[in-house]
């Protein structure tokens, strides 16, 4: 899966920080029906926008272009009880699976960049 995703192409956007915040507001629009099994991952190689996640470029250090709050999303996923994992393919995850984590404390989340690659 790794090596599947390492060679998908990236297009567009001049910066490393990605739109996770846009992202997970989507997956919160979703009609979860109430005996569904709600569960959540997120693979990502790149944090959310706004500076205080990471220290990487940023072309919105403030955070969301539009306007959305990592924090209460996480809170939102938690309030509707949304199983949430995050496998980290590279450490600049880790500021914003920290802030994740405070308010969803049961996020899991998979440090992949340690793991050895197994043989094809």
């Amino acid at each position: 899966m790794r090596n599947f995703i390492e060679d998908v192409p990236a297009e567009g956007g001049a910066d490393i920080p990605e739109d996770v915040a846009g992202g997970l507001k989507v997956l919160l629009m979703q009609d979860w029906t109430a005996e569904a099994s709600k569960r959540v991952f997120l693979i990502g190689d790149a944090p959310t926008h706004g500076k205080k996640y990471h220290g990487l470029a940023d072309d919105y250090p403030n955070g969301s272009p539009e306007g959305l709050n990592l924090e209460e999303l996480m809170a939102e996923f938690k309030a509707k009880d949304i199983d949430f994992n995050v496998i980290k393919l590279n450490s600049s995850l880790d500021g914003m699976v920290k802030v994740m984590k405070e308010y969803h404390d049961e996020l899991d989340a998979k440090d992949m960049y340690d793991q050895e690659m197994a043989p094809a």
